[in-house]
């Protein structure tokens, strides 16, 4: 790695590491209302190497829709996904957890799609990464770039932290909906006590335990307090769908 691409991961790990802080405080501030989608892809925007646009996706009663975006270029885009039943947010929804596509130009997996993507708003890459939230919510958050080739690895994996704060925001707006706010409140509790005992076990930081939450959930399709209370429970995180 070059000494200046060295730089420049390191700023860009330097500006995520304050944006988490800021996201963290609210947490713990009890603000538990000003972590939403909506701020998390603004923050995400900002820091993710090579991004220009970022947005999430929900689906209930298979009805996709886009319920947060940083401009309206990511909602043309989802919506050209919506209109023609195909595009990687439309597999993270359904089928996969992670979609990687470093040129719509060339991808052939979804041609209607990739064409109608960079006539209509010039993205060419695009990161996409599955929410579970539960067995009748699932969502999708996406980064888009105009440029082929955007998200490498780093790109990657921070985008993975961002959406486990994703997940858990969409967890709070939910049961902020039909559940007592101490309810929220008890959730971030749940999540904060299993990410200090990854922490704690495996000498994580604690944005990579947060992430290990996350990536469990996803595996094995269990929402992130289900996990977090396996952890709490057993100290480690389940290996398998039926780990109780």
């Amino acid at each position: 790695m070059e000494a200046e691409e060295r730089a420049e991961v390191g700023g860009a790990l330097g500006e995520l590491a304050a944006a988490f802080t800021g996201l963290v405080e609210v947490l713990l501030d009890g603000g538990q209302a000003q972590l939403t989608p909506t701020r998390i892809v603004e923050v995400a925007a900002r820091v993710m190497p090579g991004c220009r646009h970022a947005a999430v996706a929900l689906v209930e009663q298979d009805r996709p829709r886009t319920v947060a975006s940083t401009d309206a270029l990511p909602e043309h885009v989802d919506a050209i996904q919506f209109d023609s039943g195909e595009g990687p947010s439309l597999d993270v929804l359904v089928t996969d957890d992670y979609i990687h596509v470093n040129d719509l130009g060339s991808d052939t997996r979804w041609s209607q799609f990739g064409r109608r993507a960079v006539e209509v708003g010039g993205i060419r890459s695009m990161v996409s990464y599955r929410l579970y939230l539960g067995r009748h919510r699932r969502a999708a958050l996406s980064f888009y770039s105009t440029w082929p080739h955007a998200f490498d690895d780093v790109a990657a994996a921070i985008g993975t932290i961002f959406a486990a704060y994703c997940s858990l925001a969409l967890i709070t707006q939910h049961l902020g909906d039909d559940v007592h706010p101490r309810r929220a409140a008890e959730v971030h509790r749940e999540i904060g006590v299993a990410v200090g005992i990854l922490m704690a076990t495996g000498e994580l930081g604690s944005e990579e335990a947060f992430a290990q939450l996350h990536i469990a959930s996803q595996r094995l399709h269990r929402d992130l307090q289900d996990v977090s209370r396996h952890v709490t429970a057993t100290g480690r995180l389940p290996d398998k769908a039926s780990d109780q």
